[in-house]
Parts: C-alpha cells; structure tokens; sequence
C-alpha cells in the first residue's frame, strides 16, 4: 500500500523576538468608534477580520461588518400565536410564545458565514418548561433555523423500594414510579466544523453534566460523557476530533479527546485557582489561564508556568489565539501579554487609557494571524471596543521561515520511496530526530550521527495520521495518508 507524505516546516520553539519586533513592536492598540452601541455587552466573537458578533444579558444578537463602526441587532425566529378549530369548529389559540429564546449561553463561528447560538427557551402558564434550543445561521446572521434537541431530555425514574427481612426469601416492594423530565441546558458550545460541534450542558436541577456533540449541524446531539462530581465549561477544538475543556470539581482539571469523544482523559493543571481559557495550539502545546499562564507540551503531564501571578493585576483572564500569535488579559489592570511562539515566550504591554479611564476586559476574539479586538469595560463609563493591526509575519520561502540562523534551521522532510527523508545542517556531535503525534508523545526516534546531513525512517512505522519531527529547537509537521 502506498503511503503519501504532506509536509509542512514550522518553528515550535526558540523564536527569536527580532520576529515579534517586526510584527507587533509597532502595532498599537486602537479604539474602535461606535462602542458606545456595546452597552451591557458581555461576549463577543469574529468570525473574520471585519465581521464580529456580540451578545450580553439580553437575548440581542448585535453584528457589526466594518470592523465595529456600526452595529445593527440581529432578529431570531420570532414564534407566531396560531389559532386552530377545535371538533366542534369553535376556534382556539395556541401559544407559541415558550418557543422563543429566553437567554443565550455562547456561540461559535466555524466559518464567516455558519454560526450557532445556543440558550434555552422561556416557561409560560400552560405547562412549559425551559428546553435547550440551538439556532443556525448559514448567512452571516441574516436569517436563523431554530432546533430544539429535546431528544436530550433526560428522563429520571424515582422510584422507592422496600424490602420485608421478616420472610424468607425477603420480599422486595417497589412502589409506583415518579417519572421526571429533567432537560440539559447549555453551558458552552464549539464547532470546529459546521457539521460536527461539542457543548458543554448540565441537567435543570443540577445532578449531572454532559459534554455533547452533534454531526448534523445541530439539529440532533448525542451524550458523550457524563458525571456526577465533575462541571464541564468551556470547549476548545482543532478539529473534529482534537478537544479539550474546562472540568472543574473539587480541583480544577482539562479534559481532552483525540477520537471524536469516544473517549476522555482527564489531567489536573497543578493549581487550586479558577481556570478561565484554554487553548490547543497547531505546535502540539496546550496553554491555560488561571493564576499564572500555564504551558504543556506532552498533554498536560506537566506544566511550566510561562507568565507568573501578578498580585496586583491579578490573574489571566481572558485571551484570544492564532496560529502562533496569542494575547492574554489581566483581570484587574490594563495589562495585554503577547505570544508569537504558541506561548512559550510572552512580552508585557499596557493598553492605552480611554481618556482618564482604565479598560477591564470582558472578551477577546482574534480572527486572523494579523488583528485582534478586545471588549472591553471602562469604570466610568460604557463598554468600548479595542482593536491592534499588525503585519503579517515573514513568508515562507523554500520551505523554510525567515528567522535568527540557527543550527537546525534547515530541518525539512520529503518522501522519498517509502521512506521519509530527513535533511539538516551538518554537525560535529550526534543528535536524535524524535517523531512526535498530535499530542506530543514520541512514536519513535532516529539518529543523526555525527558530520550526518540525512536521515531516513520508513514510512511503514507510521500509522496514517499527523506527525512532528523535533531536531533541536526546530520542528517539522508532516501527514502521512495511504
């Protein structure tokens, strides 16, 4: 069977700042006008460079596609009272007003176009109940479908039983059961694709949680994983089969699946505080915000602190990441970090004031390599909406990135036959290729002896999938398909 090789060269570790320089160095960050229409707005996401989305405590969807200058509301279904006859042809009305969105828990952009909001519907006097809802919009917000995944209801039996010791064999009475619906409702959503999608849900009452996932872009959802213990918050996917999530009970820990949610693991951060974002970077590295900014590179086994508490700004808040570009807010103070390395290394900035007034974060969402937005909350005043614009970075050219020279810095692969091939920058010492999956586990090694400027490793050891080759401080990614 023959195997193909697609590769791609990249850096995960070891950029220099003279990259960052010529990136961000000169890029400020800017208030946007026309913020003051962001009043009581919470959360935000773009689905590209101009066009953003924006929700707060009411059921309000505000969009903007000039790079917030203007704002406009977006309407949801809006549910119709019908009148019906009933058998003797006298007419009634049915009410149709519990159908409508009451509050709204997140969303996700999976392209600029697809969205989906995710909330609950209202109670009314005719025996309505809050159910989870989902709408789905395939034009950018212009018009909405409206799911209810009422096929997640969970039904519990409570039922009381008694037994009689005085007989032999003991007599066993249960009584009459009491059957409950006990809907899930949402907490957050992602959709790496717009078919396949992960939500974080809970039931009414509070017993249990789920994580969930739809294939159909909605429509219907599927329990994956369920506790009693254990709160699941928010989702991050790299794709339809990559995640990880917030699980918080009496320690804060990371879920994550590498199979579609067949199944989870579980790790812990190595810290009591509150977690507030996560994030799977493409290099293979994870990266939390609680107390410090916290970095993993072999699947949250171990953690580096890569940005230390700052007591008086306080923790990390909020963040937006991509590629290899991230920033990261403080909670207290007007402080913006950014990373151009998938958060290995983090440079320290202030964000201008608003006139006398300092800015608070609320949300970050960053669409592209080259901008970023934060919404922010000024003590004195409204929200306002902040941008920074930068360059893109260097261009890749002959399958390598322009950067620092350094030893590794010519690392690339190719296949030839059915083997791969791997090239380098000669050396005096001996030096090993580890081959690294999605998650940063090492599959396996070759060496590269000394004076050596190749290597090869049979495509056969590999399974089909996506791969790593690590030399030093440089890095290569490389699928291998059938």
């Amino acid at each position: 069977m023959m195997k193909y090789l697609a590769i791609g060269l990249f850096f995960a570790f070891g950029i220099t700042t003279a990259r960052a320089q010529i990136t961000l160095d000169t890029a400020q960050w800017r208030l946007v006008s026309g913020a003051s229409e962001l009043t009581g707005i919470t959360n935000m996401k773009w689905s590209s460079n101009d066009t953003g989305f924006f929700f707060g405590s009411d059921v309000n969807l505000t969009r903007t596609v000039d790079s917030g200058n203007n704002f406009s509301v977006l309407s949801f279904p809006n549910p119709v009272d019908t009148i019906h006859l009933d058998t003797n042809g006298h007419p009634y009305v049915v009410y149709n007003h519990h159908s409508a969105i009451q509050s709204v828990a997140d969303m996700t952009w999976p392209t600029q176009n697809t969205g989906f909001v995710v909330g609950s519907t209202g109670s009314d006097n005719y025996g309505h109940t809050p159910l989870p809802t989902v709408l789905v919009t395939q034009d950018g917000g212009t018009t909405w479908s409206q799911y209810y995944p009422t096929n997640n209801d969970t039904v519990i039996t409570r039922a009381d039983t008694t037994i009689n010791k005085n007989v032999n064999p003991p007599d066993t009475t249960i009584t009459p059961a009491d059957t409950v619906i006990n809907p899930e409702l949402w907490n957050n959503v992602y959709f790496p694709t717009p078919s396949v999608g992960y939500a974080s849900t809970m039931l009414v009452d509070g017993s249990k949680d789920f994580i969930t996932k739809t294939t159909d872009g909605g429509k219907t959802w599927t329990n994956l994983y369920h506790s009693d213990s254990l709160t699941f918050g928010k989702l991050y996917f790299i794709d339809a089969s990559n995640g990880m999530l917030f699980a918080s009970g009496n320690t804060d820990h990371i879920g994550y699946t590498i199979d579609g949610g067949t199944t989870f693991r579980f790790v812990s951060v190595g810290t009591d505080s509150l977690t507030h974002f996560l994030h799977w970077n493409d290099d293979h590295s994870w990266l939390v915000g609680s107390d410090s900014i916290y970095r993993s590179v072999d699947s949250g086994k171990h953690w580096v602190s890569v940005v230390p508490y700052d007591a008086s700004a306080q923790a990390a808040t909020i963040a937006a990441f991509h590629d290899s570009v991230g920033f990261v807010f403080r909670a207290n103070a007007p402080v913006v970090l950014h990373s151009m390395d998938y958060g290995a290394t983090w440079k320290s900035d202030r964000l201008p004031k608003v006139g006398a007034d300092t800015i608070l974060p609320l949300a970050a969402s960053m669409p592209s390599s080259t901008e970023a937005y934060l919404l922010g909350q000024l003590q004195q005043t409204n929200n306002v909406l902040m941008k920074i614009a930068f360059p893109p970075a260097p261009q890749q050219n002959n399958g390598s990135v322009a950067m620092a020279p350094s030893e590794d810095g010519q690392f690339s692969a190719a296949m030839q036959g059915n083997a791969i091939l791997f090239t380098a920058n000669s050396a005096a010492r001996p030096r090993t290729i580890d081959i690294l999956d999605v998650l940063g586990r090492v599959c396996t090694s070759i060496s590269l002896p000394p004076g050596a400027t190749t290597s090869q490793l049979s495509s056969g050891l590999l399974r089909q999938g996506t791969y790593f080759a690590r030399l030093g401080s440089a890095m290569v990614k490389f699928a291998v398909w059938q």
